[in-house]
C-alpha cells in the first residue's frame, strides 16, 4: 500500500443524480485510502446535492459544498479553493474510474515528476466500450513534450482536465484556474496553462484507469455534431488562446507552434462549416482576422490541402 499524502478529487455535479451512487461507491472503495473528495454542487435542480450530502454523512472523507450554478470551470475552480491535498485530480461524476485509480497514478509519481497522465476509453450508456487503446505503454516525458502531446497526440490526447494528477502547489502557488469564460474547450486551456507552468517532468499510462461516458444528455459535449451553438465559438477561440500561451510562456518549439496552428485552422474551418450548415450570423470577417493573427496568409494553402488529404 502507498503512504503518500492526500489526493484531493475534485468533482463538479450538475444534474448527475442516477450516476452519483454508483460513483461515490467507487470512489469510497478505491485501493489508495488517503483521498477527500470534494463535491461541488453547481445549483443543481434535481436531487444531485441531497444525494451528496447523504453520502457526506457517511463518509467522512466525502466533502460538499453547494453554490448556484456557475458553469464547469466555476465548479472546479472552488473544488481548487477548498483542496487540501499533495496532489489534484478532476473527475466527473456521470464517469467512472478504476478501483485502483488513484494508487495506479500515484505509483507512477517522483520528487521530480509534476503531472501523471492516465489512459482511458470511453464507453456507451450500456458501459460497452467504445475506444480504448490495445496495448500499454508507459513512460516519462519532458514538459515540451507533453505540451507537444495536447496538440498531436501520440497515445492519446492529454488536454482534458479528468485522469490525471496534478501536483497541488504549482496550482496553488502559480494560481491557475479554469478559464471560467470558455463553455468548452477549458479543458484544454487549463492543461497548457498547467504545463507551461511546471518545472519538473509528466509521467504517463495508456493504461486505461478512466470510463469516459460518451453523449450523457445535458452533458457539455452531447450530440455538438448535430447542432450549431455557441459552444463551437468557444472552441476555436479555446485553441487561440492555447496557442498564445506558447508566447507568453516561451514555448518555442518549431514543431509544437505548427501543430498548435493546425489546431486552430481545423477548428476554424470546423465553425465556418457550421456556420454554413445552419446559416447563423457570426463576425466572420472578426474569425478571419484572429486566424491570419496566428497563421500567416501565405501558409494558408499548405493548411487547406492537408486538410483535404486527411479527408479523402
Amino acid at each position: 500500500m502507498l503512504t503518500k499524502g492526500i489526493v484531493s478529487v475534485i468533482v463538479p455535479a450538475y444534474n448527475v443524480s442516477d450516476y452519483l451512487d454508483t460513483f461515490f461507491t467507487c470512489m469510497m472503495n478505491q485501493t489508495y485510502e488517503n483521498i477527500e473528495v470534494i463535491v461541488i454542487d453547481d445549483g443543481s435542480t434535481d436531487n444531485s446535492g441531497e444525494i451528496c450530502d447523504k453520502w457526506a454523512k457517511m463518509e467522512s472523507r466525502i466533502k460538499v459544498f453547494h453554490k448556484d450554478n456557475g458553469g464547469l470551470s466555476s465548479a472546479r475552480n472552488k473544488g481548487i479553493e477548498l483542496a487540501q491535498g499533495e496532489w489534484m485530480t478532476f473527475l466527473d461524476p456521470d464517469d467512472t474510474v478504476s478501483f485502483g485509480y488513484i494508487e495506479s497514478l500515484l505509483s507512477l509519481t517522483t520528487e521530480d515528476i509534476d503531472q501523471v497522465i492516465g489512459g482511458w476509453e470511453s464507453r456507451d450508456q450500456d458501459g460497452n466500450t467504445i475506444t480504448s487503446l490495445q496495448s500499454t505503454v508507459s513512460g516519462v516525458i519532458s514538459k515540451n513534450e507533453a505540451i507537444l502531446w495536447v496538440f498531436h497526440p501520440k497515445y492519446l490526447w492529454p488536454g482534458f482536465a479528468w485522469g490525471k494528477l496534478y501536483r497541488s502547489s504549482i496550482i496553488k502557488e502559480n494560481n491557475l484556474r479554469f478559464d471560467e469564460s470558455q463553455w468548452l474547450c477549458e479543458d484544454g486551456v487549463f492543461s497548457i496553462l498547467f504545463l507551461c507552468n511546471i518545472q519538473g517532468k509528466v509521467s504517463f499510462t495508456t493504461e486505461p484507469l478512466y470510463y469516459y461516458l460518451v453523449d450523457r444528455i445535458g452533458s457539455n459535449t452531447y450530440k455538438s455534431n448535430e447542432k450549431y451553438s455557441e459552444k463551437v465559438l468557444h472552441e476555436f477561440y479555446g485553441y487561440v488562446k492555447m496557442f498564445k500561451m506558447l508566447s507568453e510562456y516561451h514555448i518555442n518549439s518549431p514543431k509544437t507552434r505548427l501543430f498548435a496552428k493546425w489546431n486552430v485552422y481545423v477548428m476554424y474551418r470546423r465553425l465556418i462549416r457550421k456556420l454554413d450548415r445552419f446559416k447563423v450570423f457570426a463576425p466572420r470577417a472578426e474569425l478571419y482576422e484572429t486566424l491570419i493573427s496566428i497563421i500567416p496568409t501565405w501558409q494558408l494553402p499548405f493548411f487547406s490541402l492537408i486538410l483535404r488529404f486527411k479527408r479523402k
